[in-house]
């Protein structure tokens, strides 16, 4: 279930939500050598899936090993070391993971997905995880203008050559280091099963129509006809055999810029989950179908208005560059998150579940 936690928010946080679980990679490592705490990498580590590379390279003060990497159809995750950390301005680092050049031998180049950094147990030490999108940006021979390629694995090759430039420049120096990590690395190829299944809750049919499972992410295709012509989003989790998994973004048919009607709706929803490609039942979950609530206070102020039949008093502050929602009374006996579902679903802003898909994968 949704839960409306912290009770004091930013309207950024509200916003954002989806956008963070998708860029967002929580992942990081104890050691180079050790498990990678990302439970779904840790995973197809443990399944022989992450290539481990172990290369280092150094140039002045600055050394740096990349680890391991990892790649399939949907995703492109790799990680590297560096020391001493006192050489580069931390300040830069947010900078330095997105402008990381990874590169095919065709010099196809691959967009930054997200990125996380952890201090080593050593102090001169960083840890560095970084995600691509399997997108490629094709140059065109001759100008400085690319081609974007939305379906670059397909066919998938058994590998892909790679090289990677952390894009780092030390303190006080005007240029960035030189490094260039040139590796192979497998790629994992997808399962699709297209396998049409429709499920209607409330005079709302979902269809899932396509499933793409590779050994870290799975991808359904998904299409209902909304309520209306707002905005109207999908929450859900999935489920492969034991190994659950949760939402990692998504992308509408036709693109953001795709004009939002009552007419069909169709995208696909991406849910990092591990799979070992043994036979196991697939299980996707979604709660609900919710409107995308605005990052001022209007809807908020609606939610307030509603809680208060229920002797729930919340305070909607606007404050600089944010919204505070400040919980201030609940009647014994009443959960808060609860209240809230149903205050939205008075409003006709909520569409309670669940959506409940179930396929036998071979």
């Amino acid at each position: 279930m949704h839960k409306f936690l912290p009770r004091s928010v930013r309207h950024m946080l509200v916003a954002l939500t989806c956008l963070a679980v998708l860029l967002s990679l929580s992942a990081s490592v104890a050691t180079a050598q050790d498990a990678i705490q990302d439970p779904i990498l840790n995973a197809a580590h443990e399944a022989g899936l992450i290539t481990e590379i172990g290369e280092t390279q150094t140039y002045g003060e600055v050394t740096i090993t990349l680890d391991w990497a990892y790649a399939d159809t949907q995703r492109i995750v790799l990680s590297y070391t560096l020391q001493p950390v006192k050489a580069i301005n931390r300040e830069d680092w947010g900078m330095s993971m997105i402008t990381a050049s990874l590169k095919d031998d065709q010099q196809a180049s691959f967009s930054y997905a997200g990125g996380y950094t952890e201090d080593e147990k050593q102090p001169d030490q960083l840890v560095v995880v970084i995600e691509y999108y399997t997108q490629a940006l094709i140059p065109i021979e001759g100008s400085q203008d690319f081609t974007v390629n939305n379906d670059y694995f397909n066919p998938p090759p058994d590998k892909i050559n790679l090289t990677f430039d952390p894009k780092l420049t030390p303190i006080g120096a005007q240029s960035t280091l030189p490094f260039a990590f040139a590796f192979t690395v497998p790629l994992h190829p997808p399962v699709v099963i297209e396998q049409e299944q429709t499920i209607q809750v409330k005079d709302i049919s979902l269809t899932l129509d396509k499933l793409t499972i590779t050994p870290t992410t799975t991808t359904a295709h998904i299409c209902f006809t909304p309520p209306d012509a707002r905005d109207w989003m999908l929450e859900g989790t999935v489920k492969m055999g034991d190994n659950v998994g949760y939402p990692s973004g998504g992308t509408r048919d036709g693109g953001k810029g795709a004009l939002l009607s009552e007419e069909i709706r169709c995208g696909t929803y991406n849910f990092r989950v591990f799979h070992d490609r043994e036979a196991a039942t697939f299980n996707l979950n979604f709660d609900h179908l919710a409107v995308s609530m605005n990052e001022g206070p209007d809807d908020w102020n609606k939610i307030k208005a509603e809680l208060a039949k229920r002797n729930i008093l919340i305070d909607v502050i606007s404050i600089s560059h944010g919204l505070e929602v400040k919980v201030l009374s609940v009647p014994d006996g009443i959960d808060y998150d609860q209240a809230v579902i149903e205050a939205r679903e008075a409003l006709g802003d909520w569409i309670q579940g669940p959506w409940m898909f179930k396929v036998d994968l071979p």
